[in-house]
């Protein structure tokens, strides 16, 4: 064999093992676990072992069946693990006690900006006993579509210190004080076509409340709103609410029965809120 080609058939080999040893993605489901996924055995235990075991095998996917599965406790998605349901009107999430839902982050010691690539395609009921069914944070990087939040106690959705990251189809309804909650100097998001409903507070927050750990700023910026319609927000609460924030982009939505409310929290600022083609429908507010 000539020296030139064994050198090239050398070099093809070392690519294509560099290429099968740098990463080796899992995809598996949750059943595979134990998780009996017939919406009343708590699944808790059986979901938190698939997602740890993707997390500790170099990521992957973690995909639930469509089915109702159970949720008594709370389940963590580590860092570069996506999540995945079979369909937003295939695979829901039952919460089963207050603490109960799914935390994407693994950030209990606030590691700085895990990443994660897409999740989503489920719903996750709260029964009215779930305070906070769906929270998201110390993220950069993300993309959470078709996810659909119902009945919590407290807030929906919670977003905190969350960075360059897509949110796509987002709906939430009936929710005991607001749909979604941004905090924390979340930046540079995005949010298209989501559905905020039947608040009893305030449809969306953006505020900062606490102290930032990795976001280093201030407080939420870079946010556009793009499309969607936030309504049925009870108790005289507002469609939007920013209670702290800047750059904020609001485009195309449709409000409902609220408008916008800006009630600045004390040592915080709200500077160039932008609204372009905005349908304020009935609002008394």
């Amino acid at each position: 064999m000539k020296p030139l080609m064994k050198k090239s058939i050398l070099l093809t080999l070392a690519v294509i093992v560099t290429a099968v040893t740098v990463r080796a993605e899992v995809d598996v489901n949750v059943t595979s676990f134990g998780a009996v996924a017939d919406g009343v055995t708590d699944d808790t235990a059986a979901v938190q072992a698939a997602l740890d075991f993707a997390g500790t095998n170099s990521g992957g996917v973690v995909r639930f069946p469509a089915a109702r599965i159970k949720l008594n406790g709370r389940v963590l998605v580590p860092d570069q693990v996506d999540l995945m349901g079979a369909g937003i009107t295939a695979t829901t999430i039952l919460c089963g006690s207050a603490g109960s839902g799914i935390a994407f982050s693994d950030n209990l010691a606030h590691t700085p900006n895990p990443r994660r690539g897409r999740s989503g395609h489920f719903a996750v009921n709260g029964n009215s006993i779930a305070l906070n069914p769906v929270s998201m944070g110390y993220q950069t990087a993300c993309m959470f579509e078709h996810i659909k939040v119902s009945d919590a106690v407290d807030v929906g959705i919670s977003v905190a210190e969350v960075q360059n990251s897509s949110y796509v189809g987002l709906q939430v309804f009936n929710s005991g004080n607001a749909s979604l909650t941004i905090d924390k100097g979340s930046r540079t998001l995005g949010f298209y076509d989501c559905i905020l409903s039947g608040a009893g507070s305030n449809g969306l927050v953006i505020t900062q409340i606490g102290t930032n750990v990795n976001s280093g700023g201030p407080r939420c910026s870079k946010i556009h709103f793009s499309g969607g319609v936030i309504e049925g927000v009870a108790n005289n609460g507002a469609a939007i609410r920013i209670e702290a924030g800047t750059d904020l982009l609001f485009d195309g939505m449709r409000l409902s029965g609220a408008g916008m409310r800006i009630s600045r929290l004390a040592g915080q600022q709200v500077q160039r809120v932008s609204l372009r083609h905005l349908d304020i429908q009935a609002a008394t507010n």
